[in-house]
């Protein structure tokens, strides 16, 4: 769970995959029931994190997963080496780790959650239809930006 996160309610047992699944990821809230086409999938044929055209069902958020221990921990090296041999070659991912866990999960069946647990304090990806969802936020996703956070400059140490 990245640390710019709020949990806003009650959050069960729902969470948790089962052995089949082994992990539990959770769709982007920016990229929620939009196309494949328009997904920002890793395109760079020398990464790592490359997801051919056609591929992938759907694009998650790196900001809330998790899973059965054996199936997380395999996913952590698994990425590890994949950053590493992507650095090794002067190669970053466009979206970095979350880049990675998107190529991961191809073929994987983990249990997917909805974006009302990575929903967007401030609806900055223009997703009115993410409105539907409100009543039923587990997590918000706090917004940097604002001021009462102290902001990008802030945060950049710009200020």
């Amino acid at each position: 769970m990245n640390g710019t996160l709020l949990p806003v309610s009650p959050i069960g047992e729902e969470i948790f995959p089962n052995d089949r699944q082994g992990l539990a990821v959770t769709l982007h809230p920016g990229f929620y029931e939009l196309p494949r086409s328009c997904y920002p999938y890793e395109k760079n044929g020398m990464s790592e994190a490359r997801i051919p055209p056609g591929q992938g069902e759907y694009y998650v958020a790196g900001g809330f997963n998790g899973g059965k221990a054996r199936d997380f921990l395999s996913m952590c090296r698994e990425l590890a080496g994949a950053v590493k041999r992507d650095l090794d070659n002067g190669i970053i991912a466009v979206w970095h780790d979350e880049s990675h866990i998107n190529k991961y999960v191809i073929g994987r069946h983990p249990l997917v959650l909805g974006p009302e647990y990575l929903f967007p304090e401030t609806l900055v990806f223009n997703r009115y239809h993410l409105m539907g969802l409100k009543h039923r936020v587990k997590i918000l996703v706090k917004d940097k930006s604002l001021s009462k956070y102290g902001g990008h400059a802030w945060l950049r140490k710009q200020s």
